[in-house]
Protein backbone atom coordinates (compact mmCIF):
# COMPACT_ATOMS: atom_id res chain seq x y z
CA UNK A 1 0.00 0.00 0.00
CA UNK A 2 1.36 3.09 -1.01
CA UNK A 3 0.92 6.16 0.52
CA UNK A 4 0.50 9.77 -1.08
CA UNK A 5 2.64 12.57 -0.84
CA UNK A 6 0.69 15.67 0.20
CA UNK A 7 2.98 18.41 -0.75
CA UNK A 8 0.92 21.94 -1.20
CA UNK A 9 2.15 24.45 -2.92
CA UNK A 10 1.65 27.84 -1.94
CA UNK A 11 1.69 31.27 -4.18
CA UNK A 12 1.51 34.66 -3.48
CA UNK A 13 -1.64 36.28 -4.12
CA UNK A 14 -2.26 38.01 -7.64
CA UNK A 15 -0.01 35.60 -9.17
CA UNK A 16 -1.80 32.70 -11.05
CA UNK A 17 -1.12 28.74 -12.31
CA UNK A 18 0.17 29.29 -15.77
CA UNK A 19 -1.24 27.19 -18.53
CA UNK A 20 1.61 27.70 -20.82
CA UNK A 21 0.91 25.82 -24.44
CA UNK A 22 4.93 25.48 -24.87
CA UNK A 23 6.99 26.61 -22.11
CA UNK A 24 7.01 30.50 -21.67
CA UNK A 25 4.31 30.72 -23.73
CA UNK A 26 0.54 30.79 -22.90
CA UNK A 27 -2.41 31.91 -25.09
CA UNK A 28 -1.65 35.23 -23.44
CA UNK A 29 1.50 35.58 -25.67
CA UNK A 30 -0.39 34.13 -28.38
CA UNK A 31 -2.42 36.99 -28.27
CA UNK A 32 0.20 39.66 -27.86
CA UNK A 33 2.35 38.05 -30.90
CA UNK A 34 -0.57 38.29 -32.96
CA UNK A 35 -1.18 41.72 -31.90
CA UNK A 36 2.66 42.68 -32.45
CA UNK A 37 2.50 40.91 -35.51
CA UNK A 38 -0.08 42.88 -37.15
CA UNK A 39 1.11 46.04 -35.66
CA UNK A 40 4.59 45.28 -37.67
CA UNK A 41 2.89 43.73 -40.73
CA UNK A 42 1.31 47.07 -41.77
CA UNK A 43 4.39 48.90 -42.60
CA UNK A 44 5.12 46.03 -44.70
CA UNK A 45 1.95 45.92 -46.90
CA UNK A 46 2.76 50.04 -47.25
CA UNK A 47 6.53 48.64 -48.81
CA UNK A 48 4.54 45.49 -50.54
CA UNK A 49 2.57 48.44 -52.33
CA UNK A 50 5.22 50.81 -53.20
CA UNK A 51 7.63 48.03 -54.57
CA UNK A 52 5.92 44.98 -55.67
CA UNK A 53 8.48 42.70 -54.77
CA UNK A 54 7.01 39.29 -53.17
CA UNK A 55 10.22 37.31 -52.23
CA UNK A 56 11.02 40.22 -50.18
CA UNK A 57 8.03 39.94 -48.16
CA UNK A 58 8.64 36.92 -47.70
CA UNK A 59 11.48 37.31 -45.57
CA UNK A 60 10.18 40.21 -43.97
CA UNK A 61 6.82 38.47 -43.32
CA UNK A 62 9.04 35.16 -41.74
CA UNK A 63 11.23 37.55 -40.16
CA UNK A 64 7.95 39.70 -38.68
CA UNK A 65 6.89 36.73 -37.29
CA UNK A 66 10.29 35.64 -35.62
CA UNK A 67 10.80 38.90 -34.05
CA UNK A 68 6.89 38.82 -32.60
CA UNK A 69 7.71 35.56 -30.76
CA UNK A 70 11.15 36.79 -29.85
CA UNK A 71 9.50 39.76 -28.03
CA UNK A 72 6.58 37.90 -26.39
CA UNK A 73 8.51 34.91 -25.23
CA UNK A 74 8.94 34.37 -21.26
CA UNK A 75 12.41 34.63 -20.35
CA UNK A 76 13.03 33.93 -16.49
CA UNK A 77 9.03 34.96 -15.82
CA UNK A 78 8.98 37.85 -17.73
CA UNK A 79 9.21 39.41 -21.77
CA UNK A 80 10.44 41.97 -23.18
CA UNK A 81 6.64 43.06 -24.13
CA UNK A 82 6.22 43.25 -20.61
CA UNK A 83 9.23 44.91 -19.49
CA UNK A 84 8.51 47.67 -22.36
CA UNK A 85 4.88 47.89 -21.26
CA UNK A 86 5.71 48.42 -17.77
CA UNK A 87 8.36 51.20 -18.19
CA UNK A 88 5.75 52.99 -19.96
CA UNK A 89 3.64 52.43 -17.32
CA UNK A 90 6.12 53.93 -15.05
CA UNK A 91 6.67 57.33 -16.83
CA UNK A 92 2.52 57.92 -17.56
CA UNK A 93 2.35 57.49 -13.72
CA UNK A 94 5.23 59.89 -12.73
CA UNK A 95 4.06 63.13 -11.29
CA UNK A 96 6.04 66.61 -12.22
CA UNK A 97 5.56 68.35 -9.30
CA UNK A 98 6.89 72.06 -9.41
CA UNK A 99 8.81 73.42 -6.89
CA UNK A 100 9.94 76.61 -5.54
CA UNK A 101 13.07 77.67 -4.37
CA UNK A 102 13.22 80.48 -1.64
CA UNK A 103 15.98 82.57 -0.54
CA UNK A 104 16.71 83.15 3.02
Amino acid sequence: MEEKSSKKLYLPRGVKKGRDIIEGISFKEVKQMLVVLIILSIPTAIIYLIRGDTSFIFFVGISLVIISVGICTKVEHISIYTMIKNIIKFHRSKKIYKYFGYRR
